[in-house]
């Protein structure tokens, strides 16, 4: 035998099954967004670190310099680091670097206070005589890191094709990235007359004699990043001609 429902029981049950539908059609909806939440949280360490890590603001520099004379091009001397920290924790906490040959090294510690907690301080950093002539690709210190690779590195000489050079011929080397930056020649010489590919640099010389250095330099506004080449080679005078008698 049927039952007639009023009109009360015909809008609850209206109601009930619009709730059930609309749970059916959330629950897909909510589950997919916390697996790409998950997948998230996995992928983001990967690719740029600890989440809540404290990345570099500007005020960063590093500088490469090369063993002064004719040959070095390839004798890194030193790196210099000047870096704007700011790490969330107190205590002992490992410097540590990225190079481009993809090996994470430990180049010391430093003690943050409990005042110097969450400040903007720079820190300066050195590595004399390193192993090899490498570039820094990150700095990591506690939560803190400085990534290089998404503004570039500064370029490298890999060979001094020649270092004897009369005026208004050419000088010319090969290396890394020599199309990023800019790449200047002491003794008032002009940047205009160059010709540059990522792994060659060729340029006129028409400044004074003497010994040059060469300076490559890379600069986003936030970090500077500067090779330096002393005394790389010579720029010789016109060699007059003799006179037959």
């Amino acid at each position: 035998m049927f039952k007639i429902k009023n009109k009360s029981e015909i809008k609850y049950e209206t109601k009930r099954r619009r709730l059930v539908h609309d749970t059916k059609r959330t629950v897909p909806l909510v589950s997919r967004v916390l697996s790409f939440v998950l997948i998230f949280s996995i992928i983001l360490p990967i690719l740029g670190g600890p989440i809540g890590g404290v990345f570099a603001q500007s005020g960063n520099m590093i500088t490469y310099t090369y063993k002064r004379g004719i040959g070095n091009e390839n004798e890194l001397e030193s790196i210099f680091m000047s870096i704007n920290t700011n790490i969330n924790t107190a205590g002992i906490h490992d410097v540590t670097i990225i190079t481009d040959e993809g090996s994470p090294q430990n180049i010391g510690r430093i003690t943050v206070e409990e005042r110097d907690v969450n400040r903007d301080i720079v820190r300066n950093f050195w590595i004399n005589n390193p192993r090899t002539n490498m570039r820094i690709n990150k700095i990591i210190i506690g939560n803190f890191r400085l990534d290089l690779d998404f503004i570039g590195i500064v370029g490298k000489i890999s060979e001094m094709e020649t270092y004897d050079i009369n005026i208004g011929d050419n000088i010319s080397f090969k290396g890394e990235r020599l199309d990023q930056g800019t790449i200047n020649i002491s003794g008032g010489e002009s940047s205009f007359n160059q010709e540059r590919t990522a792994d060659r640099f060729v340029q006129q010389m028409n400044g004074t004699t003497g010994y040059k250095n060469i300076t490559l330099k890379l600069d986003d506004g936030n970090t500077s990043q500067t090779a330096v080449y002393p005394n790389a080679f010579k720029l010789l005078g016109d060699i007059p001609q003799l006179e037959i008698q």
